[in-house]
């Protein structure tokens, strides 16, 4: 009970183990996969982002070349953005051929008071956009890009509104000494770069699953291994600390364990039931066993011990408590048994072992033993009590004449 008790704690415990290793695993490479997702989808979209950036500026660049001659006026008080009434039909033309090159599908110009000057939205030319804080810092010389996803926009043939990523960019329109007095507004169309992202994304995130999931299974299955010969370790050397090295019955120590925790089922059985059950005790002694290792030396006496427990193990219930007491003596136990079963099985065990020699080297030797037999009562306090009685009946067997059978 005390053993498989043991090991079924150990198992308990080692499963237990594996159970928050497989657990903690799975977790770690959510997690590990999430915060990658994230940080993937930063770096990503902040490379398209920077990539619009750039190509806005240049072509914007590219616009205010192509349509200086429609979009600036000079003055005494040098070049300002302005847009002619009667030139906006000119300038609308020529901004339509050329936006989409560039992948820009809406535009808008600001004049140094941030009136709209011209945008491929018809409708809100000459409104002024003074609360944006994105156009302030554009005002002031410094460019400005956000992407947006999704974005609802009418193409540039105003005909149809599409959905699409889109970097928004203020860029500043300077004057010749550098000083900005002006801004574009473009919306680059950057949904093949965002579908580039996504796969990017998916192809990072899902090399780094395999990995990792290679990662935490090889320690997975290496942790598990090591787990598995621990306990195999470990179990081995529970039996160690329980098993007799000679004959590989229970030892002494697990042999009153076992004992004393049959001794105290026994009476909670009596307590709870009507009728009564007794645990019988078996105390056994080889008859002269010193001459035995004198005639013969001490490997013989050492065989003639591991028979005597192979015979007597083979007498006893499964169920039943075999175990070497010390030297040459052997007790065994029985639970819910008789006085009479017991008698009856002391006797079996005496005659399977005086009925046949034991077979050495010089030939046979011919073993006999002494067992005295006692049953636990209400007076016993302990299973020492009882172990007393039997040894006391083991001592009236030899004193009697040996190869015999006495009770307490």
């Amino acid at each position: 009970m005390g053993t498989s008790t043991s090991h079924s704690l150990s198992d308990k415990n080692t499963n237990e183990l594996l159970r928050m290793l497989l657990v903690t695993a799975i977790v770690s490479i959510l997690l590990i996969l999430s915060v990658s997702s994230y940080g993937f989808y930063r770096i990503f979209s902040g490379y398209v982002v920077a990539s619009a950036e750039q190509d806005g500026i240049k072509h914007c660049e590219i616009l205010v070349r192509e349509c200086q001659d429609d979009l600036f006026k000079h003055d005494q008080h040098g070049m300002s953005v302005f847009v002619e009434p009667h030139k906006l039909p000119v300038l609308d033309q020529k901004l339509r051929q050329l936006l989409p090159r560039y992948q820009i599908i809406k535009v808008k110009i600001y004049d140094a008071s941030q009136r709209i000057v011209y945008s491929t939205e018809k409708d809100i030319i000459g409104l002024v956009d003074s609360a944006n804080p994105r156009l302030q810092r554009a005002m002031q010389g410094k460019v400005d890009s956000q992407l947006e996803t999704s974005k609802k926009i009418h193409d540039l043939s105003e005909e149809r509104v599409i959905t699409a990523d889109v970097v928004e960019t203020y860029i500043p329109i300077r004057n010749m000494a550098g000083r900005p007095v002006g801004s574009f507004e473009v919306y680059m169309n950057v949904s093949k770069y965002k579908q580039d992202m996504q796969h990017g994304l998916i192809m990072a995130v899902s090399l780094l699953a395999m990995v990792s999931m290679v990662v935490f299974g090889s320690s997975f299955i290496m942790i598990r291994s090591s787990s598995l010969h621990l306990r195999e370790y470990q179990e081995r050397l529970e039996l160690m600390a329980i098993t007799d090295v000679l004959t590989g019955l229970a030892n002494r120590r697990h042999l009153l364990e076992r004992g004393e925790e049959e001794f105290l089922r026994n009476i909670r059985k009596n307590e709870q039931a009507t009728g009564s059950s007794s645990l019988g005790c078996i105390m056994i002694d080889i008859d002269h066993f010193k001459k035995i290792n004198d005639n013969h030396g001490h490997l013989i006496g050492d065989h003639v011990i591991r028979e005597l427990a192979r015979r007597l193990d083979l007498c006893m219930r499964p169920y039943d408590i075999v175990g070497r007491y010390g030297g040459e003596e052997f007790v065994v136990l029985l639970s819910d048994t008789s006085f009479e079963n017991c008698h009856n099985a002391a006797e079996r065990i005496r005659q399977a072992i005086r009925t046949e020699p034991f077979q050495v080297d010089q030939g046979s030797i011919r073993v006999t033993i002494s067992l005295g037999i006692a049953c636990s009562s209400k007076a016993d306090c302990c299973l020492n009590d009882i172990l007393k009685r039997a040894d006391q009946a083991m001592y009236k067997a030899k004193e009697g004449g040996r190869d015999q059978v006495a009770s307490a």
